[in-house]
């Protein structure tokens, strides 16, 4: 029972915390892209973490939020060295000597979540530790619990409307566990690992198992070079060019063979050594279903065929549709988007500007887009970005077109489609066997004048018919109550009389009564 009450007095202490900052920004008077990056580096580690997140949901976010949130400080003061050995001890259950022969104690980096020191063991290997930091759980969890209950309000507001937050809440809760794991950041590892033993130039670290945990893991230390240190790879005699056409290849097999990336390729994430691509920090991965990953194949496939309706098809297939969009009104968008782009120099082309016009096409068409493909092009764009810092000449659109063309002709892409034909072809065998006889009867029977056939009436069409009955009877019934109520106020006209009547108005009655007689006679019809 005290246990619970100290965590209400903490989660009320944080509102009014997180009240207070939110008036220090006069977060009533608006929200622009920079103050909302402001509020969430206030409000601490969790909101940093969701807004990194939300930056890769273009789907959920405006673009201009998502490029401001792109752009959150991850670096937070350091734990002192004496903590961070004090910590570790913590977690081992005994002293940090016994695990270590040396922890440095000045950090190679401090995020919100966790911070990383080189460390050496008593072997003499040098390896790298990252340590999370103390009541981190506890405080995200806080913290997350108190936007669930915002999420609950929020359905009474103007945003509520336009967005369920507490599915978004969901979501992002479910991320920052993820990330929270070790465990998870170690299979992910581990994963990677055997998704690119077969690429010589792809690695990420080796990791000690036996020393690491949900909170601490114990990892090679890669050295080496960070990706965009040009001067450093120039020195050491790397080609750049090389470099860039490598890493985006390994990333775009990443997304359509393993269908689990990286799902945050900033440089700091990617070192070079010993003439390898090494990954960093694959605690944020993507997965894609075997379904998404053909998806996405196909449209590198149908760009590099030039198939609009191909590639229009394959949009729509993966995304969601409120109400049937016009396909050749978009078909026909899309081509004018793929002709403008295909006009352009290669070297010209803004592969960041192409996917979001591709998106505003689709969402003006009433297709929502899914997140897998706003967080791929975000990290697509990511990757251009870096291109554009390692090896400027580099093309990252001409690299996907080529990486598609020689998908296209590889012997086990082939071997793979002649496969699939040859099963179709078997499942088809008995049919075909049957065909020719069946045939041949049909044949026989049509010269011997016996053939016949039938037409059945589907059962859309005959509910078209009797709604097309219906509205000729409502019809007449309109016009046998516009003749009657005509005919019934020309009576007051002075016009001259037959049979007793105005002319006029014995014609209209008399238009009523012819009316009144069809309407009848199709009445039982009807019956």
């Amino acid at each position: 029972m005290a246990q619970a009450a100290g965590g209400k007095i903490e989660e009320g202490k944080r509102f009014r915390e997180i009240l207070s900052i939110l008036s220090r920004h006069q977060f009533t008077q608006g929200l622009t892209p920079d103050k909302l990056r402001s509020i969430l580096e206030d409000l601490g580690p969790t909101f940093v973490k969701f807004g990194q997140i939300l930056s890769l949901r273009s789907d959920i976010l405006p673009r201009e939020y998502c490029a401001a949130l792109e752009g959150l400080r991850t670096d937070v003061t350091p734990m002192p060295g004496e903590q961070v050995r004090a910590l570790v001890s913590e977690v081992y259950g005994r002293p940090w000597q016994e695990v270590f022969s040396a922890i440095e104690p000045k950090p190679l980096g401090s995020a919100s979540i966790a911070q990383v020191h080189a460390a050496r063991l008593p072997d003499g290997s040098d390896v790298v530790i990252k340590l999370q930091r103390p009541d981190i759980r506890e405080t995200m969890e806080r913290d997350l619990k108190l936007m669930k209950r915002a999420a609950g309000l929020s359905k009474y507001t103007p945003i509520g409307s336009a967005l369920d937050f507490g599915r978004v809440v969901d979501e992002m809760g479910r991320a920052l566990r993820e990330e929270l794991d070790f465990d998870v950041e170690v299979r992910n590892l581990e994963e990677f690992r055997a998704c690119n033993r077969e690429i010589k130039y792809v690695a990420c670290p080796e990791v000690h198992q036996e020393l690491s945990n949900g909170r601490i893991i114990v990892m090679e230390n890669i050295g080496g070079w960070q990706i965009d240190d040009t001067q450093g790879l120039t020195d050491a005699g790397y080609d750049l060019d090389e470099i860039a056409v490598k890493l985006v290849n390994n990333y775009i097999k990443q997304i359509t063979v393993d269908r689990f990336f990286h799902a945050d390729p900033h440089p700091g994430n990617i070192r070079v050594r010993d003439g390898r691509i090494v990954w960093l920090d694959l605690g944020m991965m993507g997965r894609l279903s075997r379904r998404d990953a053909d998806l996405y194949t196909n449209i590198i496939t149908t760009l590099y065929e030039n198939d609009i309706m191909g590639l229009t098809d394959t949009l729509l297939a993966m995304c969601t549709c409120g109400r049937p969009p016009d396909r050749l009104a978009l078909s026909a968008e899309v081509d004018g988007l793929v002709a403008q782009y295909k006009s352009m120099a290669m070297a010209d082309i803004n592969l960041g500007a192409a996917v979001t016009e591709c998106v505003d096409i689709l969402n003006r068409y009433g297709v929502q887009v899914p997140a897998s493909l706003t967080m791929l092009g975000r990290s697509l764009l990511v990757v251009q970005g870096l291109i554009a810092d390692v090896s400027p000449q580099t093309n990252v659109l001409q690299i996907v077109i080529n990486y598609a063309a020689a998908a296209m002709t590889d012997n086990d892409a082939l071997r793979t489609r002649l496969k699939a034909a040859a099963k179709n072809l078997l499942a088809s065998g008995d049919k075909l066997t049957v065909l020719p006889s069946q045939l041949s009867e049909y044949l026989k029977r049509a010269n011997a004048g016996q053939l016949t056939v039938s037409v059945r009436q589907s059962a859309a069409e005959s509910e078209w018919e009797g709604k097309r009955a219906l509205l000729g009877l409502l019809l007449l019934g309109l016009l046998e109550g516009a003749l009657l109520l005509g005919g019934a106020l020309l009576c007051l006209a002075p016009l001259p009389h037959f049979l007793g009547l105005p002319w006029l108005a014995t014609v209209f009655l008399a238009g009523a009564a012819a009316v009144g007689a069809l309407l009848l006679t199709r009445f039982k019809k009807k019956k």
